[in-house]
């Protein structure tokens, strides 16, 4: 869905008043918790300095700008999408559902709605429930919505305003990876290095191959066993005599479905290094060890251990994938919406409201 992803839709409808679903929720007393900080630091030095955002998971949690806990739901409840009870704008009606201490299917949650932070604190584990309850009646396939809150959307709309996913340097020619992916066309010649020697480095795609470990080729080759820091001196005849083979073979199992159909494991990094036939889609590719780890199928080869090359010639196109790199989706970058969602006037009680009188920011 766009600009919302998943949402929540009621498959056989819902009558007014009853449970769209029930929510079990995690607490936290401590929502900042979710604080990101960078990795191979002393962050007791100074928190501020090395706080890098917060968790993704603040997004799907329900919480109160007065209170430090908040409660991230063990349910589908966390997909319900957003629409104001005074915008409306998924529909003349507004939300058809709201969100509610759970009823009678959790009794033992009922008395630790009277405890106070501190002794919620100290229990490990799940000791609370909401539930979503249907305002009106919710026909089938109708997509159930809440408001989220006041607070919540101007954080959003704030956000939206400012927001500005494009890296600088490629805003003139930024596409998403889906994007990509559904284009007409060879691979795109900013991806392409030209060089055997040089693969580039995109900020924010990668591609992935399909490749296959051979026992024989990727762990026994005697020129992926021999380290040579030197290889980049080599001419391009002799370090594709000496690192590349045929790349013909690697293809999806299923020639329609294609990448829907691909096995576990099966991509592995690349970089295409040289376009050689851009008309029947073939490509000088190199091969780079996969981070992923499924036991012989991704064991890492004698030429990743030695630091050479694994050049495929003859690539099929069909066979190179885009896909975003780690740590560059739009939610991990900086600047990237954080906001818990909005519980309605009255859920906390007056004891769980800790941050009311200190105007604590988030």
């Amino acid at each position: 869905m766009p600009d919302a992803g998943l949402g929540g839709y009621a498959q056989y409808g819902v009558p007014k008043g009853d449970i769209v679903v029930p929510s079990p929720v995690l607490q936290t007393v401590h929502k900042e918790i979710l604080t990101l900080y960078e990795r191979g630091v002393n962050v007791r030095e100074d928190p501020e300095k090395y706080k890098i955002g917060t968790n993704l998971l603040y997004n799907y949690c329900f919480g109160v700008m007065e209170s430090s806990m908040v409660l991230c739901p063990l349910t589908s409840a966390m997909l319900i999408n957003h629409c104001s009870l005074s915008e409306k704008k998924c529909g003349p009606h507004g939300p058809n559902a709201k969100v509610q201490w759970s009823s009678t299917w959790d009794l033992d949650s009922i008395p630790w709605r009277e405890k106070s932070l501190e002794e919620i604190d100290t229990k490990f584990g799940r000791v609370l429930s909401l539930e979503v309850v249907a305002t009106r009646d919710i026909a089938p396939n109708e997509e159930v919505f809440i408001d989220y809150g006041i607070e919540w959307e101007t954080a959003w709309n704030d956000h939206v305003v400012k927001w500005d996913r494009t890296p600088f340097q490629w805003k003139s020619d930024f596409i998403s990876a889906q994007d990509a992916n559904n284009r007409k066309g060879p691979i795109m010649s900013n991806l392409i290095s030209n060089d055997l020697r040089i693969n580039v480095n995109h900020p924010y795609l990668m591609l992935g191959c399909q490749y296959e470990i051979d026992p024989k080729l990727d762990f026994k080759n005697r020129n992926y066993k021999q380290p040579n820091k030197f290889w980049k001196d080599l001419n391009d005849a002799d370090i594709l005599k000496k690192y590349s083979g045929d790349g013909s073979e690697y293809v999806y199992e299923d020639a329609e479905m294609k990448y829907l159909e691909h096995r576990e494991y099966s991509h592995w990094p690349c970089s295409v290094l040289k376009e050689e036939d851009p008309i029947q889609g073939r490509y000088t590719v190199q091969i780079h060890q996969t981070p992923l780890k499924g036991g012989y199928e991704t064991r890492k080869t004698a030429w990743a251990n030695n630091n050479v090359p694994r050049i495929l010639t003859n690539y099929s196109q069909e066979s190179i994938h885009y896909f975003i790199k780690p740590n560059a989706q739009d939610h991990q970058l900086p600047g990237a919406f954080r906001h818990h969602i909005g519980l309605p006037p009255g859920i906390y009680p007056e004891h769980w409201l800790n941050y009311k009188n200190n105007n604590t920011e988030e």
